[in-house]
Protein backbone atom coordinates (compact mmCIF):
# COMPACT_ATOMS: atom_id res chain seq x y z
CA UNK A 1 0.00 0.00 0.00
CA UNK A 2 2.88 2.67 0.77
CA UNK A 3 4.61 1.68 -2.32
CA UNK A 4 1.31 2.46 -4.01
CA UNK A 5 0.85 5.80 -2.61
CA UNK A 6 4.79 6.49 -3.09
CA UNK A 7 4.47 5.72 -6.94
CA UNK A 8 1.01 7.89 -7.51
CA UNK A 9 2.44 10.94 -5.42
CA UNK A 10 6.00 10.73 -7.50
CA UNK A 11 3.72 10.46 -10.38
CA UNK A 12 1.92 13.51 -9.06
CA UNK A 13 5.19 15.39 -9.08
CA UNK A 14 6.66 14.37 -12.57
CA UNK A 15 2.86 15.79 -13.99
CA UNK A 16 3.48 19.14 -12.00
CA UNK A 17 7.17 19.45 -13.31
CA UNK A 18 6.37 19.01 -16.97
CA UNK A 19 3.59 21.51 -16.90
CA UNK A 20 5.53 24.45 -14.91
CA UNK A 21 6.82 27.34 -16.66
CA UNK A 22 10.27 28.62 -17.04
CA UNK A 23 11.06 32.15 -16.35
CA UNK A 24 12.05 34.02 -19.29
CA UNK A 25 15.93 34.79 -19.14
CA UNK A 26 18.00 37.89 -19.42
CA UNK A 27 18.11 37.50 -22.90
CA UNK A 28 14.24 37.07 -23.82
CA UNK A 29 13.81 40.42 -21.37
CA UNK A 30 16.64 42.28 -22.75
CA UNK A 31 14.66 41.31 -26.54
CA UNK A 32 11.45 42.72 -25.28
CA UNK A 33 12.39 46.21 -24.27
CA UNK A 34 14.11 46.64 -27.21
CA UNK A 35 11.47 45.67 -29.50
CA UNK A 36 13.01 42.51 -30.97
CA UNK A 37 10.46 40.13 -29.54
CA UNK A 38 7.55 40.86 -32.76
CA UNK A 39 5.49 42.91 -33.53
CA UNK A 40 2.54 42.07 -31.05
CA UNK A 41 5.27 42.56 -28.17
CA UNK A 42 6.50 45.45 -29.55
CA UNK A 43 3.17 46.87 -29.56
CA UNK A 44 2.22 46.25 -25.95
CA UNK A 45 5.58 47.20 -24.65
CA UNK A 46 5.06 50.77 -26.89
CA UNK A 47 1.65 51.35 -25.41
CA UNK A 48 2.42 50.22 -21.96
CA UNK A 49 5.59 52.29 -21.67
CA UNK A 50 3.64 55.31 -23.21
CA UNK A 51 0.48 55.18 -20.80
CA UNK A 52 2.82 54.66 -17.90
CA UNK A 53 4.22 57.73 -18.86
CA UNK A 54 0.93 59.84 -19.04
CA UNK A 55 -0.40 58.27 -16.43
CA UNK A 56 3.03 59.08 -14.08
CA UNK A 57 2.41 62.53 -15.15
CA UNK A 58 -1.27 63.34 -14.90
CA UNK A 59 -1.44 61.19 -11.35
CA UNK A 60 1.59 63.81 -9.80
CA UNK A 61 0.22 66.72 -10.82
CA UNK A 62 -3.00 65.82 -10.01
CA UNK A 63 -2.09 64.81 -6.50
CA UNK A 64 -0.05 67.37 -5.67
CA UNK A 65 -2.72 69.58 -6.65
CA UNK A 66 -4.63 67.65 -4.40
CA UNK A 67 -7.32 66.23 -7.01
CA UNK A 68 -6.61 63.13 -6.95
CA UNK A 69 -10.31 62.32 -7.18
CA UNK A 70 -10.75 63.87 -10.22
CA UNK A 71 -10.48 60.80 -12.45
CA UNK A 72 -13.14 59.07 -10.34
CA UNK A 73 -15.42 61.90 -11.63
CA UNK A 74 -14.09 61.89 -14.92
CA UNK A 75 -14.81 58.68 -15.28
CA UNK A 76 -18.10 59.04 -14.46
CA UNK A 77 -18.49 62.15 -16.29
CA UNK A 78 -17.75 59.80 -19.99
CA UNK A 79 -20.40 57.64 -19.41
CA UNK A 80 -23.21 59.82 -20.54
CA UNK A 81 -20.85 60.88 -23.25
CA UNK A 82 -20.88 57.38 -24.53
CA UNK A 83 -24.72 56.70 -24.10
CA UNK A 84 -25.25 59.84 -26.32
CA UNK A 85 -22.79 58.22 -29.06
CA UNK A 86 -24.86 55.29 -29.30
CA UNK A 87 -28.06 57.08 -29.50
CA UNK A 88 -26.60 59.21 -31.66
CA UNK A 89 -25.80 56.54 -33.75
CA UNK A 90 -28.15 53.96 -33.54
CA UNK A 91 -31.22 56.84 -34.22
CA UNK A 92 -29.58 58.11 -37.47
CA UNK A 93 -29.16 54.33 -38.70
CA UNK A 94 -33.10 53.90 -37.13
CA UNK A 95 -33.89 56.93 -39.27
CA UNK A 96 -32.26 56.01 -42.89
CA UNK A 97 -33.84 52.78 -42.39
CA UNK A 98 -37.41 54.32 -42.08
CA UNK A 99 -36.28 56.56 -44.75
CA UNK A 100 -35.54 54.17 -47.08
CA UNK A 101 -38.58 51.87 -46.67
CA UNK A 102 -41.02 54.90 -46.57
CA UNK A 103 -39.70 55.81 -49.98
CA UNK A 104 -40.05 52.47 -51.62
CA UNK A 105 -43.39 52.24 -49.96
CA UNK A 106 -44.62 55.56 -51.15
CA UNK A 107 -42.38 55.43 -54.76
CA UNK A 108 -46.03 55.08 -56.58
CA UNK A 109 -48.17 57.84 -54.70
CA UNK A 110 -44.95 60.43 -54.56
CA UNK A 111 -44.66 60.36 -59.11
CA UNK A 112 -48.40 60.32 -59.46
CA UNK A 113 -48.51 63.54 -57.17
CA UNK A 114 -45.32 64.92 -58.05
CA UNK A 115 -44.20 64.64 -54.86
CA UNK A 116 -40.07 64.22 -53.74
CA UNK A 117 -39.08 60.84 -53.58
CA UNK A 118 -35.34 59.93 -53.06
CA UNK A 119 -35.38 56.35 -54.66
CA UNK A 120 -37.24 58.29 -57.92
CA UNK A 121 -34.33 61.03 -58.06
CA UNK A 122 -31.57 58.43 -57.38
CA UNK A 123 -33.07 55.87 -60.67
CA UNK A 124 -34.79 58.61 -62.95
CA UNK A 125 -38.13 57.13 -62.46
CA UNK A 126 -41.25 58.84 -64.03
CA UNK A 127 -43.88 56.04 -64.57
CA UNK A 128 -46.13 56.49 -61.94
CA UNK A 129 -47.14 52.53 -62.39
CA UNK A 130 -45.97 49.88 -59.68
CA UNK A 131 -44.50 47.69 -62.36
CA UNK A 132 -41.77 49.59 -63.39
CA UNK A 133 -40.47 50.30 -59.53
CA UNK A 134 -38.45 46.83 -59.35
CA UNK A 135 -35.21 48.47 -59.58
CA UNK A 136 -36.15 51.64 -56.91
CA UNK A 137 -37.79 49.59 -55.04
CA UNK A 138 -34.46 46.88 -54.86
CA UNK A 139 -32.51 49.78 -53.75
CA UNK A 140 -34.50 51.05 -51.33
CA UNK A 141 -34.05 47.93 -49.96
CA UNK A 142 -30.14 47.07 -50.22
CA UNK A 143 -30.01 50.91 -48.36
CA UNK A 144 -32.29 49.54 -45.69
CA UNK A 145 -30.02 46.62 -45.40
CA UNK A 146 -26.90 48.99 -45.21
CA UNK A 147 -28.83 50.87 -42.17
CA UNK A 148 -29.94 47.42 -40.04
CA UNK A 149 -26.00 46.39 -40.96
CA UNK A 150 -24.63 50.34 -39.31
CA UNK A 151 -27.62 49.63 -36.75
CA UNK A 152 -26.02 46.07 -35.73
CA UNK A 153 -22.62 47.35 -35.70
CA UNK A 154 -23.78 49.84 -32.95
CA UNK A 155 -25.56 47.03 -30.94
CA UNK A 156 -22.54 45.15 -30.83
CA UNK A 157 -20.41 48.13 -29.32
CA UNK A 158 -22.94 47.13 -25.84
CA UNK A 159 -21.54 45.02 -23.32
CA UNK A 160 -23.16 41.56 -23.47
CA UNK A 161 -25.97 40.59 -21.56
CA UNK A 162 -29.58 40.41 -21.82
CA UNK A 163 -30.42 44.00 -22.57
CA UNK A 164 -28.37 43.58 -26.04
CA UNK A 165 -29.58 40.63 -27.18
CA UNK A 166 -32.83 41.65 -27.31
CA UNK A 167 -32.18 44.72 -28.89
CA UNK A 168 -30.90 42.73 -31.57
CA UNK A 169 -33.45 39.88 -31.81
CA UNK A 170 -35.92 43.52 -32.08
CA UNK A 171 -34.40 45.64 -34.18
CA UNK A 172 -32.20 43.81 -36.29
CA UNK A 173 -34.00 40.86 -37.43
CA UNK A 174 -37.19 42.73 -37.03
CA UNK A 175 -35.99 44.93 -39.60
CA UNK A 176 -34.12 42.43 -41.83
CA UNK A 177 -37.54 40.29 -41.72
CA UNK A 178 -39.30 43.29 -42.88
CA UNK A 179 -37.61 43.87 -45.72
CA UNK A 180 -37.69 40.62 -46.59
CA UNK A 181 -41.69 41.40 -47.18
CA UNK A 182 -40.87 43.78 -48.69
CA UNK A 183 -38.95 42.49 -51.37
CA UNK A 184 -41.78 40.09 -51.67
CA UNK A 185 -44.56 41.94 -52.34
CA UNK A 186 -45.85 42.47 -55.41
CA UNK A 187 -46.35 45.61 -57.19
CA UNK A 188 -49.99 46.06 -56.84
CA UNK A 189 -50.02 45.60 -52.86
CA UNK A 190 -46.77 47.54 -52.87
CA UNK A 191 -48.31 50.37 -53.93
CA UNK A 192 -50.94 50.20 -51.03
CA UNK A 193 -48.85 48.92 -48.32
CA UNK A 194 -47.47 51.17 -45.35
CA UNK A 195 -45.10 49.96 -42.89
CA UNK A 196 -47.93 48.38 -40.88
CA UNK A 197 -48.24 45.74 -43.82
CA UNK A 198 -44.66 44.80 -43.42
CA UNK A 199 -45.92 43.89 -39.53
CA UNK A 200 -45.86 39.50 -39.15
CA UNK A 201 -48.83 38.52 -38.65
CA UNK A 202 -50.55 38.46 -35.34
CA UNK A 203 -52.96 35.88 -33.84
CA UNK A 204 -55.81 37.29 -32.31
CA UNK A 205 -56.24 37.70 -28.92
CA UNK A 206 -58.37 34.69 -28.08
CA UNK A 207 -55.76 32.84 -29.59
CA UNK A 208 -52.91 33.85 -27.82
CA UNK A 209 -55.14 33.33 -24.39
CA UNK A 210 -55.88 30.20 -25.63
CA UNK A 211 -52.24 29.43 -26.74
CA UNK A 212 -51.03 30.72 -23.37
CA UNK A 213 -53.28 28.50 -21.00
CA UNK A 214 -52.80 25.15 -23.23
CA UNK A 215 -49.04 25.68 -22.33
CA UNK A 216 -49.68 26.73 -19.24
CA UNK A 217 -51.68 23.59 -18.28
CA UNK A 218 -49.14 21.05 -20.13
CA UNK A 219 -46.44 22.32 -17.70
CA UNK A 220 -48.29 21.81 -14.72
CA UNK A 221 -49.54 18.85 -16.16
CA UNK A 222 -45.43 17.66 -16.49
CA UNK A 223 -44.34 19.15 -12.96
CA UNK A 224 -47.56 17.12 -11.06
CA UNK A 225 -47.02 13.96 -12.94
CA UNK A 226 -45.12 11.17 -10.74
Amino acid sequence: MRGTFATIAAADQASLAEVADAWPGWSAVLDTLLFRGGFNTSIVVAGTTLLGLAAGVVGMLALLRKRSLMADALGHATLPGIAIVFLAEAGDALGGFLFYVDNALDLAGDLRGRRYNALALATRATNPAPEHHDGAVALGVLAAEVEVARLRAALARLPAGPLSGFLRRTLVDGFRDKLRRLAALPPSARAHASLRDLLPPRPRLTERLATQASTSWSRLRARLAP
